[in-house]
């Protein structure tokens, strides 16, 4: 492996300028495929189709267009006055639309506010266009235009056959026959038919839309405007930008207050700071390992140098990006100062290694080559151990952490290949014509100097003081490996959403006056959805949710599933058997769930005719929509809850009710429940979250140690260099569980991470102590002063760089970003100080050991 790395290198440093020239085309194609990548921010993404909730979300989405709602909160002094609501219905006219037939058509799917059911019903519907066009009629026989065209309408026949709709009529014909004089008398008429059906409305409708869709005070209101799924992601977020600003003006203008919000949004507002993010934190490391890196070799030039082989890796791997499709999700801002604080770490090595050899009188090109040959060994075992700490994340369920890892992984892959090829060839270009050093570089570098003499008494006073020292540390194992039984998980992404946002605060605030916003759904497949026993055996379900004990408070209240945020086929018929139908503008129009019902299966229909009958019956009179519960080839149907955003807990036991609830209405070959919605998809996905760390951390563990004993060709010295991540990783268990952080998709990493990039630390330790040892011929305390005092810069450079690099993440404005990058700073401190100060100890109890076997064997022990 020297010979290889020997080989490479001096090809490199013979043909520095072609070498150069070589990267120079793969960073400039790099930057072509950088340009295409893409970003995506949402909850499903992160999760694979494999698990029930998103597969069921999936059928949803082609089924009945998918849960995504942006939401609307509007404030006003009276959102139930004629004027507010048709503000609301002109908003909603200009949305609804089929895709490419209106401006939001290819946005928006559907729009509910609290005029949607009215407005489902025909009278009511073009009243409503009446009000909208004398209202925005340019003149007085424009008005009156529109006034004929609606008496001669088929509503307007319809409504002749009402009695109370006959004054009405009459005074539009009046003022009709009045000609021009007559509009602004038109207009008073219709505004006052539109008050007096609003008030009927909101009377027969009751608890149904007040409360629910617009406070009773008439102060608050929320619109929910359906976001068609198929639109990609990025396009759809433009559009919900451009949606944002159009909606805020509209009201504006007609004097009422718009907050927009919704998952699109804060995903929206998550990629603007996740690039605002990336660009901060990447200045930052940038900023912070320069000054390191000066500190450590005090040249401008090798600053650049060393950066410069870690930025091209890092444009590699954004090249790889956007060439495979990879999307940037918010994981990939740690990529940057992730990579930046490993990569960097090899260059380090090289150098300083180079300057040791600079140092003993060898020219430029001789220097390089050595260089290479030496600690490119330790550096290829540091690169690979991590390369497979990152290949153990390709066994996560999740899409994202195993993109992550492969990406972390070209990027060690890249980081290694540069350091040993382009820096080199960097290094004899400029320093070809300058003859050798003339005074040792440590000599000029006093603090250093002092640094590398302190770490080697303080390996040798735990080298002279082994059995406290391992008393300690088995101490420090068990006290951190206990703490495991308690640490929690969290896999909801918007907990990466600054609570401080606009879209968030809009949120809780249509929390504070609707309630739940959240939507959880059952998908039935199965049999005859509308025979009386499939709808018998779905409001058992509904009912096993609503009255489940820990749903209920000791009060006997309701925590999460409530009757009035419920909505299904049975509450349909409920509502049509409680509401008797009125065939004008006053009529019931909610079609929601009415409560609990009676119970007596009076509300359920006699056959399958009668159930369509009375779901048509349900359109026409209600205006219900029956699309929104059951497809038209009545194949699947649909139970909506709308629930609280709490936290995992809460989530987590929300799914246990609905599996509850599912698991003792389900009948084998009758009807299927399928659950989903953010409950159950972040119970998935907590499942999943410790196995994934526990599997991925124990195959990074595995084959990093595999690799270092086959490398040493040493069971006891591929351990001694292993050891030292055990520490690091039960510190990290420890942190997180005395801190109270959870196990979250971004600290799931950690364990895997640590193993990859922390063993570097052991294994350059028991590199060189091994070169002491058995080619310089010194004895193991001799060897243990060389290692640390040779390598102990470097090793710190590379841990405070490294380190530094995840703890800059700890001004990122997202809190999983922040945890993740403070506790791998703490784990790779740790690992850094176990190899410098305990695993010499390991070290030294080998070579004596195995010094002991060899004079047995040769008999000079006797």
């Amino acid at each position: 492996m020297k010979k290889a790395f020997g080989l490479v290198t001096r090809w490199s440093a013979r043909r520095p300028w072609l070498v150069l020239g070589i990267i120079a085309v793969l960073t400039a194609a790099a930057a072509v495929g950088a340009f295409r990548i893409r970003m995506e921010f949402s909850q499903e993404s992160l999760l694979p189709d494999k698990y029930p909730s998103v597969a069921a979300l999936r059928e949803v989405e082609k089924d009945f267009g998918g849960l995504n709602y942006a939401k609307v909160l509007l404030t006003g002094p009276d959102l139930l006055s004629p004027r507010a609501a048709l503000a609301l219905y002109q908003y909603q006219e200009a949305l609804e639309g089929e895709p490419g037939s209106a401006e939001w058509g290819d946005l928006v799917s559907r729009v509910e506010s609290y005029l949607s059911f009215l407005l489902r019903n025909r009278e009511a519907r073009a009243l409503m266009s009446l009000y909208s066009s004398l209202r925005t009629s340019a003149s007085s026989g424009e008005a009156l235009r529109a006034v004929r065209e609606f008496l001669s309408s088929g509503e307007a026949q319809s409504m002749r056959e009402e009695p109370e709709a006959a004054p009405f009529l009459q005074g539009l014909e009046a003022a009709v026959e009045r000609g021009e004089a007559g509009a602004e008398a038109a207009e008073y008429l219709v505004e006052t038919a539109v008050s007096e059906a609003l008030r009927r409305y909101l009377e027969s409708a009751g608890s149904m839309v007040l409360g629910k869709m617009v406070t009773a005070d008439g102060k608050a209101a929320v619109i929910n405007i359906q976001v068609r799924p198929e639109l990609p992601q990025p396009e759809a977020m433009r559009r919900a930008g451009q949606l944002e600003e159009y909606t805020i003006d509209f009201f504006d203008s007609r004097g009422l207050q718009a907050e927009v919000s919704g998952e699109i949004y804060m995903m929206s507002a998550l990629q603007r700071l996740s690039l605002r993010d990336s660009a901060v934190l990447g200045i930052i490391a940038l900023l912070f390992m320069a000054l390191v890196l000066f500190l450590t070799f005090r040249k401008v030039l090798d600053i650049f140098l060393t950066l410069a082989v870690v930025l091209v890796s890092l444009l590699w791997i954004f090249g790889i990006m956007g060439f495979a499709g990879i999307r940037y999700t918010v994981m990939g801002m740690a990529l940057i100062p992730l990579m930046l604080g490993i990569d960097i770490a090899y260059s380090i090595h090289v150098l300083t290694r180079y300057y040791e050899e600079r140092d003993r009188k060898r020219e430029a090109e001789d220097s390089a080559v050595t260089s290479v040959a030496t600690v490119g060994i330790a550096v290829f075992l540091a690169a690979a151990t991590t390369m497979f700490g990152f290949l153990s994340f390709s066994i996560s369920d999740l899409p994202p952490i195993r993109q992550f890892g492969l990406l972390c992984l070209g990027g060690v892959l890249f980081g290694f290949l540069l350091s040993i090829t382009m820096l080199p060839a960097a290094l004899v270009i400029r320093d070809r014509g300058r003859g050798v050093k003339d005074a040792r570089r440590v000599e000029e570098h006093r603090l250093l100097d002092w640094l590398d003499r302190g770490l080697a008494r303080l390996s040798l006073l735990a080298e002279r003081h082994r059995l406290p020292v391992w008393i300690g540390c088995l101490a420090l194992v068990v006290a951190c490996g206990l703490s495991v039984l308690g640490i929690s998980t969290s896999a909801d992404f918007r907990t990466f959403v600054p609570q401080d946002l606009p879209s968030y605060r809009s949120f809780t605030r249509i929390e504070e006056f609707f309630g739940g916003q959240d939507m959880t759904v059952a998908l039935l497949k199965g049999g005859d959805l509308l025979s009386a026993s499939s709808l018998r055996q779905t409001d058992e379900f509904v009912n096993a949710v609503l009255d489940h004990p820990r749903n209920l408070t000791p009060e006997g209240d309701r925590k999460y599933f409530r009757p009035e945020k419920t909505n299904s086929l049975p509450g349909i018929f409920k509502a049509l058997s409680a509401f008797p139908p009125v065939g004008d503008a006053g009529g019931d129009p909610s079609g929601a769930d009415s409560g609990e019902g009676t119970g007596s299966g009076d509300w359920v229909p006699a056959d399958r005719e009668e159930a369509e009958a009375l779901l048509s019956r349900a359109e026409e009179v209600f205006g219900f929509p029956s699309s929104s519960f059951i497809t038209p080839d009545r194949e699947a149907a649909l139970v909506a809850f709308e629930v609280p955003f709490v936290d995992e807990e809460g989530e987590k036991e929300m799914a246990s009710i609905l599996r509850d609830a599912a698991s003792a209405a389900d009948i084998p070959g009758r009807l299927e429940i399928r659950l989903t919605g953010m409950p159950l998809i972040i119970s998935d996905a907590l499942d999943k979250l410790f196995t994934t760390q526990l599997e991925s951390g124990g195959l990074a563990l595995l084959l990093c140690a595999l690799v270092v004993v086959a490398v040493f060709r040493s069971i006891a010295y591929g351990i001694s260099a292993t050891s030292v991540v055990f520490l690091a990783i039960l510190l990290e268990i420890g942190l997180l569980r005395l801190i109270g952080w959870p196990l979250d998709i971004m600290t799931v990493m950690i364990a895997s991470l640590v193993i990859g990039a922390g063993i570097d630390f052991g294994i350059h330790v028991a590199h060189r102590f091994r070169e002491e040892l058995y080619e310089n011929r010194l004895g193991p305390e001799e060897a243990v002063n060389a290692t640390v005092r040779n390598v102990g810069n470097a090793l710190i450079s590379a841990a405070v760089t490294t380190s530094g690099a995840f703890l800059i993440l700890a001004v990122s404005n997202f809190s999983p970003l922040r945890r993740f990058g403070v506790v791998t700073a703490l784990a790779l401190i740790s690992a850094c100080f176990a190899a410098l100060v305990l695993e010499p100890t390991f070290l030294t109890t080998v070579a004596t050991r195995l010094d002991k076997r060899v004079r047995g064997k040769n008999g000079e022990g006797r």
